[in-house]
């Protein structure tokens, strides 16, 4: 838990068009995946390249969902302008379209300019600068997201990415790519965990 109040985070680059609740099949699967993670407390998450916050609060409303309380998520990003807009957490309608009405009227609020998801959700997230191709990672999380963010590096910085995501990851823990990256973590110590049509990377207990 140390690694969200003590590491010094300053800036990955931002993923551009975003929305809640991508890859739907990817996040099945997380939810079913969930009880493998539970070591006796709250979990403890990384979102990296978090955009304007969609990925992370889309985390949030998954574990809230499962029925998990006091889990806790890192969210960063190498855009303060974005992580401006995470904060202030106001969405429109095209970010929402993944969402269906049950969930909208459970973890949104409208408001003038959109719908803000409900103080539930956005006191889980914690955001931050960071930047994957240079800022040492955080390290201890039962579960980092990345999806859609290597996809913006060069091949040998991709790499490199990967090796600090999977460093950030406890031994048996998850990570989460976008399905089009996973072949490009195909030399990581970690075993896929396919769910369904969707798979995952569990982090080797040896690794």
């Amino acid at each position: 838990m140390g690694a969200m109040t003590t590491e010094t985070l300053t800036a990955i680059p931002s993923c551009g068009e975003t929305c809640f609740l991508r890859h739907g099949e990817q996040l099945e699967a997380l939810r079913s995946l969930l009880p493998s993670l539970d070591q006796g407390g709250p979990l403890l998450c990384w979102s990296a390249g978090c955009a304007s916050g969609a990925e992370p609060l889309s985390l949030a409303m998954l574990l809230r969902e499962a029925g998990r309380s006091g889990d806790r998520i890192l969210a960063t990003d190498s855009s303060a302008a974005e992580l401006g807009a995470a904060r202030a957490a106001c969405y429109g309608d095209w970010t929402l379209r993944r969402v269906d009405e049950g969930r909208r009227a459970r973890w949104f609020l409208p408001t003038g300019a959109g719908w803000r998801p409900v103080a539930e959700l956005r006191e889980m997230v914690e955001y931050r600068l960071h930047d994957l191709r240079s800022d040492p990672p955080p390290w201890g999380f039962d579960l980092v997201v990345c999806r859609n963010v290597l996809i913006y590096f060069d091949g040998a910085g991709a790499l490199r990415a990967l090796d600090r995501l999977l460093s950030a990851v406890r031994p048996g823990g998850l990570l989460l790519l976008g399905p089009v990256e996973l072949p490009l973590a195909r030399s990581l110590p970690a075993e896929p965990v396919r769910v369904g049509g969707a798979t995952l990377l569990r982090r080797r207990l040896d690794a």
